[in-house]
């Protein structure tokens, strides 16, 4: 029979008479409170039962007996409804997940040519996104710049930030070569402003005495110390007429292409080649006239330097 209102009619010699009955047609109870739910541990959610067939409520697990209840602790939660036509029962678990915390270290700096590694400390759990598109926790950065690294989870987004900055110590020898004069020795000096020194001859001051020919390095540190290292050559003077009067010496073909003849010597004077970064490539002592073999060295500038006593003179060669 469908739900409905009925009429029945009857009659007989003293009239007619009607009367009428409504009829409802109910189904078993069908209800669903929901999906098992992950929620917020600050947050709580409301679990409603009069949906589906109409059914009045019996008791829910908490003890309550209305129709929808609000919940915030992790738990099964069960409800039991009833009609005339039977009785059921529907359940949902509820989880909880916690605020996170999210923690960067605090605002620094590297030197230029460093790398920081990034390591938070995080508590609790979600997706990670950091500002620079990574999506690992820890990542490995070399350039200045907001490091923003963002949590996700039910609770909602949580973040710190990082800002980062490059030192750069721009130290640099305003010339890549100094040369030894008249004097026994080239002074060499630096700006002063820097925070430390160090010389390969183990000098920690801002300038050196180079005494010898070849290649001089130092480290300078700034404030903030950031080391940078940069060199300088050390080699004689190519002006002849300040080193020697030894003026009848000459040497030809200059540039040369393989050997080189040198003219004029007294005998007995002290012959060195030296090359460009001040090592020594050849020293001898030999009679007039004499003869040197460049086919087996590269192309660039040497410096022939003849030491007499104690004259010296010097010529710059090029060989090509």
């Amino acid at each position: 029979v469908n739900s409905g209102l009925y009429s029945v009619t009857a009659s007989n010699g003293c009239g007619e008479f009607t009367d009428t009955t409504e009829v409802i047609s109910l189904l078993t109870p069908n209800i669903n409170i929901g999906n098992d739910t992950l929620i917020c541990s600050t947050d709580s959610i409301l679990l409603d039962a009069t949906s589906g067939t109409p059914s009045e409520v019996d008791l829910w697990s908490t003890g309550d007996t209305v129709s929808s209840i609000w919940v915030n602790l992790p738990a099964q939660y069960f409800v039991t409804v009833s009609n005339a036509c039977g009785t059921v029962k529907d359940s949902i678990i509820i989880e909880n997940d916690n605020p996170a915390i999210v923690s960067l270290a605090n605002d620094t700096f590297i030197c230029f040519g460093e790398s920081l590694q990034i390591a938070p400390e995080i508590i609790g759990s979600g997706n990670l996104q950091w500002s620079n598109g990574e999506t690992t926790q820890n990542i490995e950065v070399a350039t200045d710049g907001e490091y923003v690294l963002t949590l996700t989870n039910a609770c909602g987004d949580f973040s710190d930030t990082l800002n980062l900055w490059v030192q750069i110590n721009d130290f640099a020898f305003s010339q890549d070569t100094a040369f030894i004069s008249n004097a026994n020795y080239v002074q060499i000096n630096v700006n002063p402003t820097f925070e430390s020194y160090l010389w390969s001859n183990g000098s920690t001051y801002a300038s050196t005495s180079a005494y010898d020919l070849g290649t001089y390095y130092i480290t300078v540190t700034d404030t903030m110390g950031c080391a940078v290292t940069d060199s300088i050559v050390v080699t004689y003077h190519v002006s002849i007429s300040e080193l020697s009067s030894l003026q009848n010496i000459k040497i030809y073909p200059n540039p040369v292409t393989s050997i080189l003849t040198i003219k004029g010597l007294q005998g007995n004077e002290e012959i060195k080649l030296i090359d460009i970064l001040g090592r020594e490539l050849i020293t001898t002592c030999q009679m007039n006239p004499i003869a040197i073999d460049f086919a087996n060295q590269p192309a660039g500038v040497y410096f022939l330097t003849i030491k007499s006593n104690s004259e010296i003179k010097v010529f710059k060669v090029v060989k090509r």
